[in-house]
């Protein structure tokens, strides 16, 4: 069974604009306890479309599995109110471990990014292959996959530094006297900020990342396939 093309639009609303809005209404929940109910139904749409993503699909997704662990240790370094330098290195952690996944599987010879294009239909991947086999250019072809995937994953690298430096600037530090209430309140409001600045900070290095990516990958393949770049995109 093939999984379901994902819904961004469904992802943005579950895991940034949801949350970001509930954490910003925090003040509107009633009791004591208040920022901590807020909290609690904010993770409760980022969890649950994490669980529903992982069980409509026949395969582990990894992607979505780390993105629930993440939104999970949000939530428990909430609950314990936990100094920002830690929310700041969980931040961090997300992208970087990113990279390093997308870096691995160049160290097994299966680039995530060649997965991407192929499941995306991006490319004309059986015209890329037919011509590579005739022209001998495989190894190639396979170097030049490789390379493309290795420079994708710097993106996640830098966007873990940014991230980092973002959340020790987000994460101000709360004032001792503070009742326990108003500090759970205040934490709630660093949290939505940067629920939505970190998702810019990942995405923007990515984007152009990934573009630049492509641009250079299309160079090689067009190098050692004498294919066009028309004939190489599914336009």
């Amino acid at each position: 069974m093939n999984s379901k093309k994902e819904n961004p639009f469904i992802n943005l609303l579950a895991n940034i604009l949801i949350p970001v809005f509930i954490l910003n209404k925090t003040a509107l929940f009633p009791g004591e306890n208040k920022a901590l109910i807020a909290l609690g139904v904010a993770l409760l749409f980022p969890i649950g479309y994490g669980l529903w993503d992982l069980i409509k699909n026949s395969k582990t997704n990894y992607f979505s599995i780390l993105g629930l662990v993440n939104t999970l240790i949000t939530g428990l370094f909430a609950v314990y109110a936990l100094d920002g330098f830690w929310f700041a290195v969980k931040e961090a952690a997300l992208p970087a471990c990113l990279g390093i996944g997308v870096y691995i599987t160049s160290v097994k010879g299966r680039p995530f990014i060649k997965n991407l294009i192929a499941s995306s239909g991006m490319f004309d991947m059986e015209l890329i292959n037919s011509k590579s086999v005739e022209l001998g250019s495989e190894p190639e072809i396979n170097k030049s996959f490789l390379k493309a995937n290795k420079l994708f994953s710097v993106s996640f690298f830098i966007s873990a530094v940014l991230n980092f430096i973002l959340a020790i600037y987000i994460f101000k530090p709360i004032a001792y006297e503070m009742t326990s209430s108003d500090k759970a309140v205040l934490l709630n409001g660093q949290i939505s900020q940067m629920t939505w600045a970190g998702m810019l900070v990942i995405s923007v290095p990515m984007v152009f990342f990934l573009g630049f990516t492509f641009y250079k990958l299309i160079q090689d393949l067009q190098l050692h396939t004498g294919l066009s770049q028309d004939e190489i995109l599914n336009t």
